[in-house]
């Protein structure tokens, strides 16, 4: 159930003395200007951009919050962090990026967490050496107005396989499961709630920006992804979904390469592919004009590389 801003705000006043002895409170769903928030177990937020902007999440702990991804810019930012003020007093112990991506990182500075900003290896140094080049175009990307604010800020805590945060009531894995949407994607799984955090290695109900991915690999990581014991998805665009969401993602991944691997047996250009392809599962999804033409060119190209 979703309810005002304003309703919550009046209801969490009254719950305030509450709050303070707890540290946190399980209210239902609310709205953060434009982001939608919803409590998917006790304690564990999904918070779900708008229009299929990125999404983020939070997980209130009895040592402080874990914030998963900074959200497009620091406007959505900060309507997050207002919203995890009226939950707990608590700090913000560690932000999350589950990848480089400018709508995943570019508001980090506005988080400011106690004990640092995690990031798969590879992830930091795609933001180190390419981050100045996708700051420079994120207004192109995303719009001037969502990009306003925009900033580079580098994880200060990496890993390479697997990090463990050091929570007293909660266990917070963090996992890299191989190449996808990026080369250095990472899951934020907890295994006593069965709950998974897919960043963009899952889209829910919309189309992927493809970008750097790599379809062959995506899709074995998907598939180490699906071994793990988990009933709640929080993907990195989309709503909150399941283990069928990752199933339905998969299908869309395989059969937009063999949509491809059809055209090159039939002698088909690209062009004439982008005109004929089409994939009705998903054609209700959002982005589906706009971004399948650009999934198939960058399949077909990539899959050029295969042959």
């Amino acid at each position: 159930m979703k309810i005002k801003t304003v309703l919550f705000f009046l209801a969490s006043l009254l719950l305030a003395g509450l709050m303070a002895t707890i540290g946190w409170l399980t209210p239902p769903a609310v709205e953060a200007g434009s982001l939608s928030i919803q409590q998917v177990v006790p304690g564990v937020w999904a918070v779900i951009g708008e229009n299929g902007n990125a999404n983020a999440g939070f997980i209130l702990t009895r040592d402080g919050v874990v914030v998963v991804d900074s959200q497009i810019n620091p406007r959505a930012a900060e309507a997050m962090l207002r919203e995890i003020r009226t939950l707990t007093t608590k700090p913000i112990l560690y932000l999350v990026n589950t990848h480089a991506h400018g709508d995943h990182t570019f508001a980090n500075h506005v988080i400011r967490p106690t004990r640092g900003i995690i990031a798969h290896e590879r992830a930091k140094v795609a933001l180190a050496t390419r981050g100045p080049q996708m700051l420079k175009a994120y207004p192109s990307i995303v719009g001037a107005r969502n990009a306003e604010g925009a900033k580079v800020t580098l994880p200060t805590i990496t890993f390479t396989d697997q990090m463990t945060l050091p929570i007293t009531d909660r266990t917070i894995v963090l996992r890299y499961l191989g190449i996808g949407h990026t080369v250095g994607d990472i899951i934020v799984w907890l295994p006593d709630e069965r709950v998974l955090f897919s960043g963009d290695l899952v889209f829910v109900n919309q189309l992927p920006w493809l970008g750097e991915g790599e379809t062959r690999e995506w899709l074995k990581t998907l598939a180490r992804l699906k071994t793990l014991p988990f009933e709640h998805l929080i993907p990195g665009s989309g709503p909150v979904g399941n283990r069928k969401s990752v199933d339905r993602f998969e299908r869309y991944l395989s059969a937009v390469r063999r949509a491809v691997v059809e055209a090159f047996l039939k002698r088909q250009s690209l062009e004439q592919l982008k005109r004929t392809a089409s994939f009705p599962e998903y054609s209700h999804d959002l982005k589906y004009r706009e971004w399948l033409p650009l999934n198939l060119e960058h399949a077909y190209r990539q899959m050029e590389k295969e042959r």
